[in-house]
C-alpha cells in the first residue's frame, strides 16, 4: 500500500502488481474511495450548487443489498460550464478507476416533480456537498 497526505485527507492506495492488492483497491474504493475523490474533484468547478452519488453505489453503501457497482452515478446540481464539469469528471475517473456517469439539472429541474428527480429522491444518496433538498415554495407550486 502507499499512503499520501492530500491535504486534509490521506490517500490510500493498494498496489495492484499482486491479487490481494487489487482485492483491496477494490474494497477500499467501493467502500470509501468516491466520496472524498468526486467531493474534492466536483468543488473545484463552478457554479455546482449541490452534488451526490445516486444509483447501485449509493445503495451499496447505504446497506442495500446487491452487487457490485461496475460505475458511479452522479447527479450534479445546478449551471457549471459542461467542459468544466466533463474535465473534472475525466479526472475523478482516473483516479478511482471507475466509469462515472453525470446527470446535470439545473436548480429549477431538481426542484421539479420529474419522474427522475422523485426516484433519485426516493432511492439512497450520499450528498458530496450542497443542500440537496426540496424548495418549500418550489415544491407547492
Amino acid at each position: 500500500m502507499t499512503v499520501q497526505n492530500v491535504g486534509k485527507a490521506r490517500m490510500v492506495q493498494a498496489k495492484v502488481d499482486n491479487p490481494v492488492g487489487q482485492a483491496m483497491r477494490q474494497l477500499i474504493l467501493v467502500t470509501y474511495g468516491p466520496v472524498p475523490v468526486l467531493r474534492d474533484t466536483l468543488q473545484g468547478v463552478s457554479n455546482i450548487e449541490g452534488a451526490a452519488i445516486y444509483g447501485s453505489w449509493a445503495s451499496r453503501r447505504s446497506g442495500v443489498a446487491g452487487h457490485v457497482p461496475n460505475d458511479i452515478d452522479v447527479l450534479v446540481v445546478g449551471s457549471p460550464s459542461r467542459q468544466k464539469l466533463y474535465e473534472a469528471i475525466d479526472d475523478a475517473e482516473q483516479k478511482l478507476g471507475y466509469e462515472v456517469n453525470v446527470k446535470r439539472l439545473s436548480h429549477e429541474a431538481w426542484n421539479s416533480q420529474d419522474g427522475f428527480v422523485q426516484t433519485v429522491r426516493s432511492r439512497p444518496m450520499e450528498v458530496l456537498f450542497g443542500q440537496l433538498e426540496v424548495n418549500d415554495v418550489d415544491a407547492e407550486a
